[in-house]
């Protein structure tokens, strides 16, 4: 049997949407589905406070409540039979998450996913960003297009990470049946009068065509997709490939690049889980290359 899928469910519209793709894939498999639920700690008085006389009790009631009210959520989207394994565990959501991905050894997250705006990202962030920082497994993140996934856009660079991106992209449609197309995106760079020597864009689109021929087309090994080459915006370019192929899902790589640079220039990855152009798989890069 293949590794289980983990799906992270908060009470919203969109993890409930999370919770049906994650059952619905993990039948089409032949695997298992763990739905999990994390609920906030309690931070309780000091121990001998006044009215404080069972702090287990008191954490053990926020949790049952945090069950009963996930359950609710739950009817109508996910089988009835699969709601006796909901788990709710106290804690933050990525790391809840994270624990349970190791403990059962699974192979696959499953998120809603949710609009955040940029201040919202520093200060607090949020759970699917977060765990695609954390995550050692690929993360799926769904809107209401992950029902029927038939046709997959997968970006890929020029760096060795591409081969992972291209490989778990080739096992994630053969398990959903679904057509792929390949896209590399050639950016031009931002002109420098102080840099007189930078190359055309000429230059760099068929240096960038060279690559992929010799080192990232090989890797495909899926014999009838599409391998196309872009110009432009990756962002741009992206949504507009999704938009006219009518791709139910794009698929990317996180080079888990640090705090520091997610905050000042953001990521293309990020940009994708900030605005949906349909539901994203995030493949992370081999911790060995981190």
């Amino acid at each position: 049997m293949l590794k289980p899928i983990v799906t992270g469910v908060d009470g919203t519209q969109e993890g409930a949407w999370a919770g049906a793709v994650a059952h619905r894939l993990a039948e089409r498999i032949g695997t298992q589905c763990i739905i999990v639920h994390a609920v906030r700690e309690v931070i309780l008085p000091p121990a001998g406070a006044p009215g404080l006389s069972d702090e287990a009790g008191i954490r053990s009631s926020v949790l049952q409540a945090a069950h009963r009210e996930i359950l609710e959520q739950l009817r109508g989207n996910v089988p009835e039979a699969s709601l006796g394994s909901v788990e709710v565990r106290m804690g933050r959501p990525a790391r809840v998450i994270q624990e349970l991905v190791a403990e059962r050894d699974a192979g696959l997250v499953v998120l809603g996913g949710k609009h955040h705006h940029v201040l919202g990202r520093w200060l607090g962030g949020s759970t699917v960003l977060h765990l695609v920082r954390l995550a050692d497994v690929p993360v799926l993140v769904t809107t209401p297009t992950a029902a029927q996934i038939e046709r997959a856009l997968v970006a890929v660079d020029l760096s060795e990470a591409a081969k992972e991106t291209i490989a778990a992209a080739e096992r994630f449609a053969a398990l959903v049946g679904a057509e792929l197309r390949f896209v590399h995106v050639v950016e031009e760079i931002p002109f420098a009068p102080e840099v007189p020597s930078a190359p055309s864009s000429e230059e760099l689109f068929r240096a960038a065509k060279a690559a992929l021929e010799t080192d990232i087309w090989p890797a495909i090994g899926t014999r009838d997709a599409e391998r196309v080459i872009r110009r432009g915006s990756v962002r741009a370019v992206i949504d507009r490939e999704t938009a006219e192929w009518n791709a139910q899902l794009v698929v990317v790589g996180s080079h888990g690049k640090g705090w520091i640079d997610r905050m000042l220039l953001g990521s293309v990855t990020e940009g994708l889980i900030r605005h949906l152009p349909a539901s994203l798989l995030v493949i992370p890069m081999a911790r060995s290359r981190r």
